[in-house]
């Protein structure tokens, strides 16, 4: 059933998402679409994205028919719908709008979407200055100073021959930027469309990796891709735009600032937020957390600790730069008399881009694509790991457990059906030599087995720590002890559960590792720790590393985080939680 809270408002929010981000290849139309400005909308996927702005999930396609319903559900909205007539009977409803000061349907140039950002902002940060001005020259030369001057020079001449407009920086300083956060130092942009153009897209395919940011650079070339937009008054009008952007992302290296933050206008009604209400100031943290590098850290002690995780509250990006950062405060935050065998981090605490020569499609018995991949994966994991940071690391830990995944759309939950190619991989980090062992995900959900790339070797979860015997598992591989599923197990899904779970009796682990990308409920893994309990008395620890973040299915019927915390741990288990997008008020 369609839930009546979805409004036309929500409507239009869900049409400037699918402008900006597309539609996926498994919620295209096969027969309606819905009608809006000449352009045509599959109209079951633009109710089910429109949910996400009014009840704040996205409806499953199970959860409502297509056909009939939708049609006439969108009808009353004012949407036509492609080849269809309404039947006479049906009477539409009025159309419903949240802003009462304008009536206006929300769009991406809704000011009051900037004029919420600010309050938010204030809100978290305290003060924010609005169009702050760095003195900074507009030139390649105002960054002498900074390792990327040869970096910016080739995407200033790229953009100057591109369409052979070379005059366009009219400034001698940097334009101003959108926001300003003093405490601790970062710039916010809100980029509305013009932003999103072939030209810009040049300039950021010619960022080294290695240049820090507050937003994921791969989504912002696709969303280049998609948009296309074109603003010709003046003629050079996408060069300036695309080299100030430019300027203003390499700000930081020089600046000794945080990296920019950068928001799309088209990703989400931010009016619909209240920067007074504490619910919708969390919302909007959880959204910004994936980009602000800032998080306050607060250590909870055990008694006699073996293992540790990082536990994330918020959204995580698995952004390399901001791992490594986050990796060194987390070492400069223990007390100097706490020593364990080993920290973990969440599934997807690094990503790596897809590694262009293996093949479009996932393999449920892989052979020659697992070697490509962890290699990739490795390179990514030596990018964090600087000879630095291992030392700080070393002073508290032995072994160091990294959730490393190829970049995807969707994080993986239970319930998304993900259609990338992608692997979800586990790095177990020897600190005292630098070796490494990998493993990954050997059981995927159901929504995920055509396009992920399983690892075969069961036998790569059993690792040796310090004399004990540990169990290394990926996100979901713990469902291989959940009794409902494995009694719906047919086939090699039954086949390669009742081998891993034979090979664990055999091998008699002390502690079971547990990296899922998200555990927001005390129950989601209570049934699959008590089950592998009863089969493996030999475990004396376990724990579970899910980031408590709003991207889980279940967010809107969270737990509190303490009993979260409490339910996916056994033994004396020293926890670091990493509060993200917030920062201690001075």
């Amino acid at each position: 059933m369609i839930p009546n809270e979805i409004t036309a408002q929500d409507v239009h929010a869900a049409i400037a998402e699918i402008d900006g981000a597309g539609v996926p290849s498994r919620r295209q139309s096969t027969r309606y679409n819905a009608i809006y400005k000449g352009r045509c909308y599959p109209a079951k996927y633009l109710v089910s994205l429109a949910a996400k702005y009014a009840i704040g999930r996205e409806l499953l396609p199970g959860e409502f028919n297509g056909g009939h319903e939708t049609n006439a559900f969108l009808h009353s909205l004012g949407f036509d719908i492609e080849g269809t007539v309404i039947p006479s009977h049906h009477q539409a409803r009025p159309v419903q709008r949240r802003s009462s000061e304008t009536g206006l349907h929300h769009s991406e140039r809704c000011q009051e979407c900037k004029a919420t950002v600010l309050g938010l902002l204030r809100s978290l940060y305290g003060a924010v200055e609005v169009q702050k001005r760095f003195e900074i020259s507009s030139t390649p030369e105002g960054f002498t100073d900074s390792e990327y001057l040869p970096q910016l020079r080739e995407i200033f001449v790229a953009l100057q021959q591109e369409r052979g407009f070379r005059d366009f920086v009219r400034t001698a300083t940097l334009p101003a930027c959108d926001y300003f956060v003093p405490d601790p130092g970062f710039v916010v942009e809100f980029d509305e469309s013009q932003h999103f153009t072939p030209l810009r897209k040049l300039a950021l395919s010619r960022y080294p990796l290695s240049v820090a940011l507050g937003f994921d650079r791969k989504k912002w070339i696709d969303l280049c891709c998609r948009i296309e937009a074109s603003d010709n008054d003046p003629r050079y009008r996408d060069e300036q735009r695309a080299w100030y952007d430019t300027l203003r992302d390499f700000l930081p290296a020089g600046l000794g600032l945080r990296p920019t933050v950068r928001l799309y206008a088209g990703e989400y009604p931010w009016c619909k937020l209240n920067s007074n209400s504490p619910k919708d100031v969390e919302t909007f943290r959880q959204i910004f957390s994936q980009r602000a590098h800032v998080w306050t850290i607060e250590v909870l002690p055990a008694q006699n600790p073996t293992y540790g995780r990082i536990v994330m509250e918020g959204a995580w990006s698995g952004d390399l730069n901001a791992a490594r950062h986050l990796l060194g405060d987390v070492a400069m935050a223990l007390p100097p008399n706490y020593r364990l065998t080993c920290l973990c981090t969440c599934g997807a605490f690094l990503r790596f881009d897809w590694p262009l020569e293996l093949p479009d499609h996932g393999n449920w018995n892989p052979g020659g694509e697992i070697g490509v991949l962890t290699a990739a994966a490795e390179r990514a994991v030596r990018s964090v790991l600087t000879e630095d940071l291992i030392i700080r690391l070393q002073g508290h830990y032995d072994y160091l457990t990294l959730g490393v995944d190829t970049k995807k759309d969707k994080i993986s939950t239970t319930h998304n059906i993900i259609n990338q190619p992608h692997a979800e991989l586990v790095c177990l980090v020897n600190l005292c030599d630098g070796t490494t062992h990998w493993t990954g995900k050997f059981y995927p959900t159901a929504q995920q087995e055509r396009s992920i790339v399983r690892f075969p070797d069961l036998q790569s979860h059993f690792v040796n720590l310090n004399g004990d015997t540990v169990m290394v598992l990926g996100c979901h591989d713990l469902t291989v002890y959940s009794p409902r599923g494995q009694a719906r197990a047919i086939g090699r899904r039954m086949q390669v559960g009742e081998e891993f779970r034979a090979l664990a009796r055999q091998e008699r682990p002390a502690a079971v590792l547990h990296h899922p990308h998200t555990t927001v409920k005390c129950g989601t893994w209570r049934q699959q720790w008590s089950r592998l309990q009863d089969e493996l008395s030999s475990v004396r620890q376990y724990l579970g590393t899910g980031a408590y973040s709003y991207q889980d299915d279940g967010w809107d019927h969270r737990n509190d985080l303490a009993r979260v915390i409490a339910a996916t741990q056994h033994g004396d288990i020293f926890n670091i939680v990493v509060r993200l997008g917030v920062v201690e008020r001075r």
